[in-house]
């Protein structure tokens, strides 16, 4: 577990770390074992990019059922199309998920307690705004946390129970594989940088500030908060019931991260990443793959690619341990409306 792995944490966040992991080594393929028949799965974000290539390398290991959530419905049901003239034995149904709303979050997760079997999600809808904007409504923060880390927990927290009572992944008949369903959540290399205010009352407020905003580096406080919240979700969730990870692709040649930024330069920087050091979009999206199906319990709670990677540096220091508790207790609380507590009660291991 990544938990483990604090004597790796430096390199690995090191450039030389980086490009020893991004050029000298290959992402391996899946092994043959690896069948999804019978299976659903749902991928977040897979309107475009990773989120769609991911879908297409699930629908190429057989899976049966596949449930594209997306923002904008015409946007998904082009990309459905395109898959199902590819798979036309796949059911692909498309489903609309705003992650800039709580309610559109508690709504898909309701409706996924009425599918009949839930065996995968990969959380991989996620944005990078450049300017301070809060989201709309009562709870709404600013989108970037919000969309990255808040919601995409609270997604995790309330499939988490569905999944334990629908799903389990099996290999083909004569196999002896079998592990529980999986949670895949999608972070990146940016959790390795920034650091929090450690004096700050509040963590979440601190970064809900227009002052001194940057867009870059809220992308990477978002990623930071996602990876240290789910350590300690990982400690409540048993892997008998259902697997929690983190998969950072790293760089990856045609995504659409940034897509949004007004000015030139941190489209170029995203650009220019993924030409010296970024995969191809089927090698760089095989590694959510790995995360979500290849890897065991081991990887629970853990920081993942094709294997187990250690925790950002500032995980492992004594700020960064405190600021991981704090952080759970306020986000469990911000989510309160949503009954995350009474969720998590009926998970606890």
């Amino acid at each position: 577990m990544s938990a483990g792995l604090q004597a790796r944490a430096s390199h690995e966040a090191s450039l030389a770390g980086t490009f020893a992991r991004q050029v000298l080594h290959r992402v391996p393929p899946i092994p043959p074992h690896i069948n999804l028949s019978d299976k659903v799965a749902i991928v977040t974000g897979s309107s475009s990019g990773l989120g769609t290539e991911c879908a297409r390398q699930l629908l190429q290991i057989q899976l049966t059922h596949l449930i594209l959530a997306v923002r904008s419905q015409p946007k998904g049901q082009v990309t459905a199309s395109k898959l199902q003239a590819e798979f036309p034995k796949a059911r692909i149904e498309v489903w609309v998920l705003d992650m800039e709303s709580y309610d559109s979050v508690r709504e898909f997760a309701a409706r996924c307690e009425k599918l009949d079997r839930l065996d995968v999600a990969i959380l991989n809808a996620g944005c990078g705004k450049m300017r301070f904007t809060r989201c709309a409504g009562d709870h709404g923060r600013e989108v970037t946390i919000q969309v990255n880390f808040l919601a995409t927990v609270l997604l995790a927290m309330l499939l988490a129970p569905i999944i334990k009572n629908k799903g389990a992944i099996v290999g083909k008949a004569g196999q002896s594989l079998q592990v529980p369903g999986r949670i895949t959540i999608v972070t990146s290399d940016m959790s390795f940088w920034p650091k929090l205010d450690e004096n700050a009352l509040s963590i979440l407020d601190s970064v809900d500030s227009p002052q001194g905003f940057d867009g870059m580096m809220q992308y990477g406080k978002s990623k930071l908060l996602l990876v240290m919240f789910v350590s300690k979700l990982a400690e409540v969730v048993s892997p008998d019931d259902c697997i929690i990870n983190l998969v950072n692709p790293s760089g990856v040649r045609g995504t659409r991260l940034m897509r949004e930024a007004e000015t030139v330069l941190p489209r170029l920087l995203v650009w220019l990443s993924g030409i010296l050091l970024g995969r191809n979009l089927v090698d760089g999206t095989r590694q959510y793959l790995h995360s979500a199906l290849v890897l065991g319990k081991e990887s629970h709670g853990s920081f993942c690619d094709w294997k187990v990677r250690p925790y950002p540096p500032y995980m492992y220091t004594e700020s960064g341990r405190r600021l991981t508790a704090q952080l759970w207790d306020e986000t469990l609380k911000e989510l309160r409306f949503a009954g995350v507590e009474t969720v998590l009660q009926g998970l606890k291991k």
